[in-house]
Order: structure tokens, then C-alpha cells, then sequence
């Protein structure tokens, strides 16, 4: 009898647990199966020729995600990466886009499908979020109800998940919320102590920064449930403490990614930054709880008030009746409103908005913080339908009320959006049906709970839940679906065979790294990816190798402004490499290989066919490809002269009246310090680049100017006034490359040379552009003004570049650098090393990698202290070695890995210790306390 009654508890026990299984999974595939029918019914690939791929995944995203699956192949480093500019770590773009273990799964997908990689990675991540939010109500209302369907399915299919689906990074933190709420409220009840910790300490793995933006949320709610709890204040500390030290556990055991983060997003524009105080549109905040609030990228293009919350009208019906529900407490009411007009009032103000970003005001996609005031919406409703029962009759009017209300505002009222076009909600007739078919539903119930209080109101409360659920499934599939319509008719997705035109290229580079095993070379390409959103160039992320276009926030400032010094393009967003380059410092920075499309001729250097450039007749699978070597590439590391007095500084210091905004004034001087044995007769350094000379200047009979002291032209007239500046290239000189390039005031003025238009903007192609030579050798420049100029100078740089000259100093310099330098890899190391040659006193290594602290330079193994030179470069000094040859190595050894280590196993064991023992401690604590008061009282 004992095994038999055994027998059956065990069954019975097997049977709920499957059962719970079971409901649990429908939590799951509901918003998982809406998702996939949109991605059928939109033609999402691998359903059709739409990727999810827009704005910044097509031309950023793509590109980590391409050199993450490299690095899990082996073939790249995790710690250093010279497909950053220049060279940098890792790390911290992996902190930000790419630490989700799903990601980890690309390993076994190939480069051609790396976009359905994407679309089935998301729509898994919002399975679960649905999921959790099941779990999450589940468990704290500790009952089973269909009720938790309507809001499973909405928080899934939040419209903030939708609208940033591009996002990929960002959905880790919408699907982890829910259990970080759970283990709050565990954290209440002093149970499940761990899931807080881990679930926080996934958020801040994932993307430290969406994680950073739900701790804030988290000490935000927990003062919710702190008010909101019926004990007195003492009777609350315990969970207090608990709260703090386990926040501290959860964000300790992500240490390994945040600390790394931290440190190497510091010098980046990952920085505070806060604008003019302004008020954003209400009506924006009010359609973020609506259907339509999407309309194409441009409403989340710049940031004027736009939010992304949509649940599903249903779950925004209920959430309103839970704060008329009497059975629910009026103190937590009380703080959940509290809880949702701390984010509203904040969201509406741009100071506090800033706030809520962490301390930096997003232009693009905006209110990244949206999905915690969607999962507000759902949580508080679920606590209604609960409730439901106990919902008055006249709470029904409410949301009627408002619905109305809201409906009259926005079709009355328009607003601002982005570039201060004015903007109209356009109102979902469908959706308005299904929001006071709810509220009717709603009120249909509490009429027939009062009338027929005989009925089995389980089963009436279940079989309302059950409409109500279906009715959320279709609000929440429209909402999500009108994203992707909108996307797909605004042509915002790239077309799979965009991306697989992109990728047909990834044999051309795979053919020229097969040329040398170590990667001790640049390389670039002269043409931009047709795939490439805002015409950025971002090959060597895209196909991995070294090189120097590059587009992230992990950007060192230093990095960005030597570009700029260079003439290279940078626009605080992305360098290009394309508008920029010459050929001495292509031969500085370890340009050895260019591969050069013959077919696009709008970007291609003119340089390219011409000594040192030598082709190599490599065999291309894609036709119009060209593969060109460098013979004057210098290595990343070179002996130069002592670099004492260095001229190149910041671009607004003076030198003979000269201004380091002149590109190749600032490249002269850069070869001048590198070697200073290159002189003419006169025993004064040569110049690589030369002025050509001008023959006239006219300017239309409006337009002043007068040469002032400093030898710049300042110009007085009003817009559409022309300079015309002819010029003579001089007729001896043979071996040389033309260029051309204005900085100043670019905005305001448009160029034609020698009558084809001049592209030079500060947002698409600032920076050194190279000039066909004429058969006369003369050339024109035409400035047209845009704008009215008031005692404002114009400086165009148009110079030559004598590669005699440049000859003369690559070989003075190669005199003593090193043709067997070689790669090193370490599990938290990367770095080279060769022989140099050190014949001279007062000498100084030089590498072309960008200087950090993490950055170690050996001789003969002997550590040396490092120094950062040329603003930006590593080197060292080298006037106490002594002369000969010598093994050289620079390392960067990435100690921020074993410090967030280190910090992350601390974490575990405070987590897992207290798990165990914290309610125990905490128990003998207060037991000690209470009798020791009793004591004192008896005393």
C-alpha cells in the first residue's frame, strides 16, 4: 500500500510538472509562431528576398557579427583587433554587441546566411520573452491562468522589440526582465536569492549597456515593492540588505564584462553628455502606447520624443483598471503609479531623459529604455485581471474616457518630429476596436459577477481571459506586423542579394591574406561595400583583415582626431578610408595591399596604377578586380630619429603661419620626425607634398576679401558668390600624385574643379581627394558660397605629392626596420616582434599601433617603459640600448580580463554563499536582536 500511495503522489507530481511544462511552453511558441507568420507573410529571408537588416546592422552589426564567427573559427584575436583603426582591443565592441550566448551559434553558420542567422536568433530571444513574462506572473501570483497568455504575448511582442529589431543586442535585456523582476520579489520573500543576481548579472553581460539601463529600472521598482509592502518600515530592512547585497553580487559576477567595458570605452564618445534643456511632444508618449506610432526609420532617426511601449490594447486597458481595482492595496497603487509617471514625467524632459540613458542623450534610436515601461504596462495589468473580480463597474468608464480623450488629442494636435517636420498619429480604426471591445468585455464581467454571484467564477474568469488572450495575440500581431510592412514599403531592409554581393568579395581578401601567414600588414579597399548603409565603409570588420575604416563607439578620440589630422574622413560616427589617402601615408601606416575595383570609378584613388603600386595579377572570382601591392609599406614597427620637440600637435597651433589643418603641411611633418637625414642642398628637410602654386584669383564683384597676416584670404559676400583659383602644376616635376582638400567651412561652400563637382562634406566625404592631371597642367577650382560669409578665410590645400622625394625617406627609414617581424597570440595577449637595427645614439622604436596603458614594449625580453608619441602611437626610448641588433617585441596584454575575472568569481561566491546561508544568518540575526530588545524591555 505504502509503494502503491508512493506510486501515485510521484505520478501526480510528474503530471503537474509536465503540465506546467506544457502551459509554459505555449508562453513560449505564441509569440514565437506570430513572429515567424510575420516573417512569412513579409518575405523575410530565408522566407523571401527581405533581411532584417537595416541602418546600422547592415553597415556595423554584419560586420562584428562576420569577424565574431572568424574569431570562433580561430582565425582572429579576441583580445586585440586590427580591423579597428590603427589597431585596438576587442573587448569592449564584444561588451557591447556581442556577448549574448546565442551569438555563440554563428560558429556553425555559414557567412552567406548570417542574416536568417539573425532573423532566428531574434525571434527565439522574443520566445522568451513571452516566456519569462509567463514565469514571472506565474510565480508570483501562484496560480495557473490563462490570464497570463495576454500578457505573455504582449510583453513578447512589445513594439520596442520590433522597432529595434536591427538591434540584436538590445533584445537580450527585453527578454531577461522579467526574471530580474522575479528575483526581486523572491528577494521580498527571501526565497530564490540567486535568480536576482544571475538575471542581473545576464543583463550586464549581454550589452552592459541596456544592462546598465535595467539596474536602473531595478532600484526604481524596488522602491515600488518597498512602499507597496504592508509591514512596518523595520520589518522592511531585511529586504533592503538583501537588495543591496545582492545587487552587488549580480553586478560582481559580471565583472568580467563591464570592468573590461569600462576601461576601454573610457577616451571614446562613450561619455556623459548632456544637451539643452528642451520638452519633447506628450502626443510622441501617448502614441508609443499605440499601434501606429511607427511609420519608417525616420521617426527613430533622430531623437524628438519618440517611445516604443506598444503592448497590445488589451494590456493597456487593464493596466488602467488596476489602479481603480479596491482590492488591490491603495499604498501599492499609490507606488506603481508613482513607478509609471517617474518615466513618463522623465521621458518628456530632455535633462532627465538624458538621465535615464545613463548620462548620454541618444540621437539615434531613442528612449532605448521603453520596453521597462511596456513591461510596467503588463505587469500591473496582470495584477488587475487577478483582481478581476473585485473590478467595480463604474471602473470601466475609465478607460473609456481616456480612450477617447486620447483619440480627440491626437487627431486634433500634430507635433514635431525629425527635422521639426510636423507629424500627425495616424488612429488604428482595428485597434480601437479591440480597445473598447475590452473595456466592454470588462465591463460585460463585472455586471455578471454582481448579478450571478452563484456562478462558477473560475471557469467565467478563465473563459474571459481566454477572449481576452486571443484578442491580445491580434493586437500584439498587428502592432508588430505594421513595423515590418513599413520597413519593407520604405525599402528600409537590405535585399539578400545586396548582402550576397557584398559576401561574393570575401574570396577576393581571403586571397590576399593566403599571400603571408602572419598578419603583419594593412590592407584596404578602394571601394565602398554596395550594401554599405550611409555609404560606410567598413571592409576589415566585414571580411576581417587589418585595416582602417571603421564604424563603432569603441573608438578612441585620439584615433578619430589623427585621422582627421591626416585627412582622413571622420564624422563622429565612421573613418573612410577612401577620402584620405595618399601615398606616403598609405606607406607609414602598413598599407601593403590595396584591392582596387576598376568598375567604380566615383571612390577609386587615382594612385592606384602607378609606382610603388605593383600589380599582382592575382586571379579574382569577381570581375573589374584588381589586386595592388605596396613596395613602399613600412612595417608596423620602425628605429626612427629621437622625435625630441615634436611639431605635430593639435591643428590650431601656429607654425610660419601655417595651420595644422593643412593635411599635408601635418604628413610632411609627420616624415621629417621619422627621419631627419632627407635634406636638399640647403641643407633643409625636403617635402614630400608641395603646394601648386596659383596663377590668378577672381571672386564675383560682391564678394571682399583681403590677405591678412597670417597669409589666409578672409572673404566678405553674400551666398552664391564664386572664387575661381586657377592653378599651375610645375612642369619639371614627373613623378608625382595630384590632391586636393578644403576643411574649413566645407558646409558652406560646394566645389568644382576643373568642372567636375568636388565631394567634400563633413557628413559623407570630408578629407584629401586625389585629382586627375590635364594636359596643360592647369587647373580650376570654382567655390560657389552657400551661405552669407562674414570676414571668414577659405584655405584649399591643392598639393602634390613627389614620390621621388617619399622614396628617399621609406628608405632611410627601412635602413632600420625589421623584414621578419612576426605575430604573437596569447590567451590574453597579442602583439609582434622582430630584429631591429640600432646604429645610432638618441634613437626611438616607433609602432604604428594606437598607445594604451595595456601596451608593454620588450628588448631582448627586457621590459622598457612606454611612451605615446605622435599623439596617438606606442614607442619607447631607445637611447640607452646599445647599438647592434636587437629583438624588439610590443605586447598588449589585456589585464582588465583578469581584474573583471577576478571580480566576477568574487561575485559567484557571494552569491552562491549567500543563496545558501544569508536567510539563516539573517534569521539567528534577528532572532538575537528581538530577544536582546526583550530583555532591555524586562530590564
Amino acid at each position: 500500500m505504502f509503494f502503491k500511495a508512493l506510486k501515485e503522489k510521484l505520478d501526480n507530481r510528474w503530471i503537474k510538472v509536465l503540465m506546467e511544462v506544457l502551459l509554459a511552453s505555449i508562453a513560449f511558441v505564441l509569440p514565437f509562431l506570430l513572429m515567424l507568420f510575420i516573417s512569412l507573410s513579409n518575405k523575410i529571408y530565408p522566407f523571401g528576398n527581405n533581411t532584417i537588416m537595416m541602418i546600422d546592422m547592415q553597415s556595423q552589426y554584419i560586420s562584428y557579427m562576420r569577424y565574431y564567427k572568424s574569431l570562433l573559427n580561430g582565425d582572429s584575436s579576441m583580445i586585440y583587433s586590427l580591423s579597428k583603426v590603427f589597431g585596438g582591443d576587442f573587448i569592449s565592441i564584444y561588451a557591447y554587441y556581442l556577448a549574448s550566448p546565442f551569438n555563440l551559434f554563428v560558429a556553425f553558420c555559414p557567412y552567406s546566411e548570417i542574416p536568417a542567422f539573425f532573423l532566428c536568433t531574434n525571434i527565439i530571444k522574443i520566445g522568451f520573452s513571452g516566456l519569462n513574462m509567463y514565469l514571472c506572473l506565474r510565480i508570483i501570483s501562484k496560480h495557473k491562468s490563462i490570464s497570463h497568455y495576454i500578457m505573455s504575448v504582449g510583453y513578447g511582442l512589445i513594439s520596442y522589440s520590433i522597432v529595434y529589431f536591427s538591434n540584436f543586442m538590445w533584445l537580450d535585456g527585453v527578454m531577461i526582465l522579467p526574471l530580474v523582476v522575479l528575483g526581486i520579489e523572491k528577494l521580498k520573500e527571501g526565497k530564490w536569492l540567486w535568480l536576482y543576481p544571475i538575471s542581473l548579472a545576464y543583463s550586464l553581460f549581454t550589452s552592459w549597456y541596456i544592462g546598465a539601463l535595467i539596474c536602473m529600472f531595478s532600484i526604481f521598482y524596488f522602491f515600488y515593492s518597498f512602499f507597496s509592502m504592508k509591514e512596518n518600515f523595520k520589518s522592511r530592512i531585511p529586504f533592503l540588505i538583501r537588495f543591496i547585497l545582492f545587487s552587488i553580487g549580480g553586478g560582481f559576477i559580471a565583472g568580467i564584462i563591464w570592468v573590461s567595458a569600462f576601461l576601454h570605452l573610457s577616451g571614446t564618445k562613450a561619455t556623459s553628455s548632456f544637451g539643452s534643456f528642451m520638452t519633447y511632444p506628450f502626443q510622441m508618449i501617448i502614441a508609443g502606447f499605440l499601434e501606429n506610432s511607427y511609420t519608417s526609420t525616420s521617426v527613430i532617426a533622430q531623437n524628438y520624443g519618440y517611445a516604443a511601449m506598444f503592448t497590445g490594447v488589451v494590456s493597456l486597458v487593464l493596466f488602467q483598471l488596476f489602479f481603480l481595482n479596491n482590492k488591490i492595496p491603495l499604498r501599492e497603487r499609490v507606488s506603481a503609479l508613482c513607478l509609471f509617471s517617474f518615466y513618463i514625467f522623465f521621458s518628456t524632459l530632455s535633462i532627465t531623459y538624458t538621465l535615464l540613458h545613463g548620462g548620454r542623450e541618444p540621437t539615434w534610436f531613442p528612449t532605448r529604455y521603453s520596453f521597462a515601461i511596456g513591461f510596467i504596462v503588463c505587469f500591473f495589468g496582470a495584477k488587475e485581471i487577478d483582481n478581476f473580480e473585485y473590478t467595480p463597474v463604474y471602473a470601466s468608464f475609465f478607460p473609456i474616457i481616456i480612450g477617447i480623450g486620447s483619440t480627440l488629442y491626437l487627431k486634433f494636435t500634430t507635433y514635431n518630429v525629425t527635422y521639426n517636420s510636423p507629424g500627425k498619429y495616424n488612429i488604428s480604426i482595428v485597434s480601437l476596436i479591440i480597445y473598447y471591445a475590452t473595456t466592454l468585455l470588462v465591463l460585460a464581467y463585472t455586471i455578471l459577477n454582481d448579478l450571478k454571484p452563484k456562478l462558477n467564477k473560475t471557469l467565467v474568469k478563465e473563459s474571459f481571459a481566454f477572449i481576452l488572450a486571443i484578442l491580445s495575440s491580434i493586437s500584439s500581431y498587428r502592432g508588430a506586423n505594421v513595423v515590418f510592412k513599413n520597413n519593407v514599403n520604405t525599402y528600409a531592409l537590405q535585399n539578400i542579394n545586396t548582402y550576397k554581393k557584398d559576401d561574393m568579395y570575401t574570396s577576393d581578401f581571403e586571397l590576399v591574406k593566403s599571400l603571408e601567414k602572419d598578419k603583419t600588414y594593412r590592407m584596404e579597399a578602394t571601394f565602398n561595400r554596395p550594401g554599405n548603409y550611409n555609404e560606410i565603409n567598413n571592409n576589415p570588420m566585414f571580411y576581417s583583415y587589418n585595416g582602417l575604416s571603421h564604424f563603432s563607439s569603441s573608438e578612441l578620440k585620439d584615433v578619430e582626431n589623427f585621422m582627421l589630422n591626416l585627412g582622413f574622413h571622420y564624422n563622429g560616427f565612421f573613418e573612410k578610408y577612401n577620402a584620405g589617402s595618399t601615398v606616403a601615408i598609405n606607406s607609414f601606416l602598413n598599407i601593403k595591399y590595396i584591392i582596387d575595383n576598376e568598375k567604380d570609378h566615383s571612390t577609386k584613388p587615382i594612385f592606384i596604377k602607378q609606382n610603388p603600386y605593383e600589380n599582382l595579377n592575382l586571379a579574382s572570382k569577381n570581375n573589374g578586380i584588381n589586386f595592388y601591392i605596396n613596395k613602399y609599406a613600412l612595417p608596423f614597427g620602425m628605429v626612427t630619429s629621437k622625435l625630441e620637440g615634436e611639431r605635430i600637435k593639435d591643428y590650431d597651433i601656429l607654425l610660419d603661419y601655417v595651420k595644422w589643418y593643412d593635411h599635408f603641411e601635418y604628413q610632411n611633418s609627420l616624415f621629417k620626425m621619422l627621419c631627419n637625414n632627407v635634406i636638399d642642398e640647403d641643407g633643409k628637410q625636403k617635402d614630400i607634398f608641395k603646394k601648386v602654386e596659383t596663377l590668378s584669383l577672381k571672386t564675383s564683384d560682391e564678394l571682399n576679401f583681403e590677405t591678412r597676416a597670417d597669409k589666409l584670404n578672409y572673404y566678405t559676400g553674400p551666398a552664391g558668390s564664386k572664387i575661381t583659383i586657377q592653378y599651375q602644376v610645375p612642369s619639371d616635376i614627373t613623378n608625382y600624385n595630384l590632391y586636393f582638400c578644403e576643411k574649413n567651412l566645407s558646409e558652406s561652400v560646394s566645389y568644382t574643379m576643373d568642372n567636375f563637382s568636388v565631394t567634400i562634406s563633413n557628413y559623407w566625404d570630408k578629407g584629401i581627394k586625389p585629382i586627375k592631371e590635364t594636359s596643360n597642367r592647369k587647373h580650376i577650382l570654382e567655390m560657389t558660397l552657400k551661405n552669407n560669409l562674414n570676414s571668414s578665410y577659405l584655405l584649399d590645400e591643392f598639393y602634390y605629392e613627389d614620390l621621388d622625394v617619399l622614396k628617399e625617406y621609406i628608405d632611410e627609414i627601412r635602413k632600420q626596420g625589421t623584414s621578419n617581424i612576426k605575430e604573437i597570440k596569447g590567451s590574453l595577449s597579442y602583439g609582434f616582434e622582430g630584429d631591429y637595427l640600432i646604429n645610432k645614439d638618441n634613437q626611438y622604436i616607433l609602432f604604428t599601433l594606437p598607445y594604451e596603458k595595456n601596451m608593454h614594449i620588450y628588448i631582448d625580453n627586457k621590459e622598457v617603459p612606454t611612451e605615446k608619441k605622435l599623439n596617438i602611437f606606442t614607442g619607447a626610448d631607445l637611447s640607452k640600448i646599445s647599438k647592434g641588433t636587437h629583438k624588439i617585441k610590443i605586447l598588449y596584454v589585456d589585464n582588465s580580463i583578469k581584474c573583471g575575472t577576478s571580480i566576477s568569481i568574487l561575485g559567484l561566491l557571494m552569491v552562491g554563499s549567500g543563496s545558501f546561508f544569508y536567510i539563516k544568518i539573517e534569521n539567528i540575526v534577528i532572532t538575537k536582536f528581538k530577544e536582546r530588545r526583550k530583555d532591555n524591555e524586562q530590564d
